[in-house]
């Protein structure tokens, strides 16, 4: 880590102290650390439909859907590139590869047996922002969900100190919580007992105005692991949400649309065995490539 970075965590964390430990502090530090290691994780995550969505989706699309599903994640990143494969459990079953090498970006669709490649636009699906169990209570303080670009970003901006230097402002304690505007959104946060690493425990967003708020989204973490690593000769320790759910619902009116449940099963930091080939797709395993920035498509010969 340079010197200039930390600089600034030095000057955050004398910030932090001098305003009786704001209780971002934890959540901030704790993602701050990890600015130039790599990551490894696996996740479970089980997603199950409401009635109400199940009624909506199947009149949407004229046809049945699937109730609930599974999604098994695989995610790798570093200061060089990234890799997320997600096998997808269910009546539609599906595997997908997403990846960075420093260079290009690769998403593979395994219905479709297509590479697409660009070097200006990650093409991430939707979904996927969802799916992020490592950083999603960072993420939800970010000032923008897009979702292009999200995936590669994500990484980098969570773990900066300056993506976090307006979010104190933001939110204003009161009786245990935080609530305020970020992104047009009003959010409130949940404190959890002085005794947890991430600092808070639930998070909500909604949207509308005073007098009639609509929820978007809530996280709920229940349990908070840890993993300790070396670096630079230093001990760390990380700690991330282990377990944790979150809730969506319908912008228009409010309502339940579908609960994901996350767990993390495995994780590892700056493990000597982590091989960056990961970050390139195999090629041979599709039929067909896109280059997205010629428009061009090739024909994988077997």
């Amino acid at each position: 880590m340079g010197k200039i970075t930390l600089i600034i965590l030095f000057c955050l964390s004398t910030c932090f102290r001098a305003e009786c430990d704001t209780p971002l502090a934890a959540l901030i530090q704790n993602y701050a650390q990890m600015h130039d290691v790599n990551i490894t994780y696996e996740s479970l995550i089980t997603c199950v439909l409401t009635p109400y969505s199940i009624d909506f989706e199947s009149k949407k699309i004229n046809a049945p859907v699937d109730p609930s599903w599974q999604v098994r994640v695989f995610f790798c990143a570093d200061k060089k590139g990234f890799d997320w494969k997600v096998t997808r459990l269910g009546k539609i079953s599906d595997v997908s590869s997403f990846s960075y090498d420093g260079t290009t970006y690769q998403a593979l669709y395994g219905w479709l047996h297509t590479l697409n490649l660009s070097k200006k636009n990650t093409e991430v699906p939707p979904y996927v922002v969802n799916l992020d169990s490592l950083f999603v209570p960072a993420a939800m303080f970010a000032k923008s969900h897009n979702y292009q670009n999200q995936l590669d970003s994500l990484w980098r901006d969570v773990t900066d100190p300056s993506f976090w230097t307006s979010i104190p402002t933001a939110l204003s304690p009161t009786k245990g919580q935080l609530s305020g505007i970020v992104d047009g959104k009003k959010m409130t946060v949940t404190l959890s007992d002085k005794n947890s690493f991430l600092g808070i425990s639930r998070i909500e967003s909604y949207q509308g105005t005073p007098d009639k708020l609509l929820p978007l989204m809530t996280y709920t973490c229940s349990e908070v692991g840890e993993v300790s690593f070396e670096d630079n000769g230093l001990k760390k320790t990380f700690f991330y949400p282990k377990k944790a759910s979150m809730q969506f619902f319908y912008d228009l009116n409010g309502e339940l649309l579908r609960t994901a449940t996350h767990e993390i099963t495995k994780i590892s930091v700056n493990n000597p065995q982590f091989d960056e080939s990961k970050f390139t797709v195999d090629p041979s395993s599709v039929q067909k490539i896109h280059d997205l920035d010629s428009n061009v498509w090739i024909t994988v010969r077997k």
